[in-house]
């Protein structure tokens, strides 16, 4: 996968009503907000954040729907993968026959103040939120600004979903999930890792056992503590719904209380962290008719929040350069000790593994889309020649 050119991001506002045989009910709005000071070194060699992001499921949906002539990495020029029935009915309804215009994608900088109005003209379907050489513990104006809009989206919004990676994850938990999470200190984690599934992991990712990712992390997601500042928060924004005419719709009126009503699913770990992701899934009677409750069987359900400790945008090379970037002396934000830097790049040198960016960004996919995780076209597994 390559992220090294530049992309135009498309914004389709148009709902599309159910197409037989096509995985997502409308074109989804993706709001991506980058929550990193990104080395302008890795923005020269790679592109930005959100353009990695874009790329990812770019290439995700150019090989699953693949249109003629079109080389999504894999040396082979392919054809369509629609159906005839799939194509005729695109074209009848006059919707734009390349699935790269199936999604719209909105870039925000978190640092710079810039957050998506949940209020405003696009309607957001989905909110996923970058890595990050911050901690989710700094006292940074950013961060607590970012933090309120995830409640505000949790309680009051609840037809949004949120996807976390690395900062983006530890953010989620720390806010929604207090008091029984906290974000701390942990084991370095530098390189590609295999992440050891449980059953809700080999539903949401394809049904192996493993996942490989890049990790670049310190700290890491703990079950336990109390943050009292999204206490107040959660109380602030129950007390505001509660007190005036701006309620939320009925899913989530149903969870308004000063107490954590969100409970997450774990759903990987490698030896150094017991939490490499959380999951958290629609009631089945959601208004949207979301439906799956049974752990280790949740191939059926929509997802509301889904995070993950690893990074599927970054590819072996991307991990490289940052390895070198971070390790550099007189580094500050998460400068890598010595011995950490050396044992990362025996264990990149010596991979010999596939990175699982389709897999994961198929979740990330049917996340952003409100797509079941039961629909069969999901499941595409790792085509020859995608790196």
């Amino acid at each position: 996968m390559s992220a090294q050119h530049q992309t135009s991001a498309t914004t389709e506002a148009a709902s599309l009503p159910h197409l037989p045989g096509l995985p997502f009910p409308h074109i989804p709005q993706i709001a991506l907000i980058n929550c990193d000071d990104t080395k302008q070194e890795f923005i020269d060699k790679f592109g930005t954040v959100p353009q990695i992001f874009y790329d990812l499921l770019r290439h995700y949906l150019g090989s699953f729907f693949p249109l003629p002539g079109k080389n999504f990495g894999d040396g082979v020029a392919s054809q369509s993968g629609l159906s005839e029935e799939d194509e005729e009915i695109i074209k009848k309804r006059g919707i734009p026959l390349d699935p790269l215009k199936w999604f719209g994608f909105h870039r925000f900088d978190a640092q710079k103040g810039q957050l998506p109005k949940l209020n405003g003209s696009v309607k957001y379907d989905c909110i996923i939120l970058s890595g990050s050489s911050s901690s989710v513990n700094d006292e940074d104006k950013w961060i607590y600004r970012l933090s309120d809009l995830i409640y505000e989206v949790a309680i009051g919004h609840p037809n949004i979903r949120l996807v976390g990676v690395c900062f983006g994850h530890q953010l989620l938990c720390k806010v929604l999930y207090a008091p029984s999470v906290h974000v701390g200190p942990g084991v370095w984690e530098v390189g590609p890792y295999a992440v050891q599934l449980n059953g809700t992991g080999t539903s949401l990712f394809g049904g192996l056992g493993t996942l490989n990712l890049e990790m670049f992390h310190a700290e890491a997601v703990f079950t336990k503590s109390f943050e009292i500042h999204f206490q107040h928060l959660r109380e602030k924004i129950t007390a505001h719904f509660r007190s005036s005419s701006d309620t939320p719709s009925q899913g989530a009126a149903s969870i308004l209380k000063p107490v954590n009503p969100f409970k997450p699913t774990i759903w990987g770990s490698t030896e150094g962290t017991a939490c490499q992701g959380t999951v958290i899934f629609y009631p089945k009677d959601h208004g949207l008719n979301y439906v799956g409750q049974t752990l280790g069987r949740r191939s059926d359900a929509r997802v509301r929040v889904l995070t993950m400790q690893g990074h599927p945008e970054l590819t072996q090379d991307m991990a490289k350069l940052l390895l070198d970037l971070f390790s550099k002396p007189g580094e500050g934000k998460e400068a890598i000790p010595p011995e950490v830097a050396e044992e990362a790049r025996l264990r990149i040198a010596s991979w010999k593994g596939t990175l699982d960016w389709v897999r994961v960004t198929r979740a990330i996919w049917a996340v952003a889309s409100g797509t079941s995780f039961n629909d069969m076209r999901l499941l595409l597994l790792h085509r020859p020649g995608q790196k």
